[in-house]
């Protein structure tokens, strides 16, 4: 992971059962299915083919299906 990638604040945690998703360059279709299959608490874990992502893979959708199953 890029070491600028970090929280807010270094008192932030999570916690709960993860669920890890691997997409392909502009493929977001696992993250939609993973969202759909986790229970209430489950946090996602996703990451790209590519060290260079220059995809969004999230967006407003994913979002508020996320919101939505908690």
């Amino acid at each position: 992971m890029d070491m600028a990638i970090r929280p807010l604040d270094p008192a932030f945690r999570v916690f709960g059962p993860a669920f890890t998703v691997l997409c392909k360059d502009g493929d977001n279709l696992p993250i939609h299915r993973a969202v759909a299959a986790a229970t209430k608490g489950s946090i996602l874990v996703v990451g790209g083919t590519e060290r260079q992502v220059s995809f969004g893979y999230f967006g407003e959708i994913l979002a508020t299906n996320c919101k939505k199953t908690g």
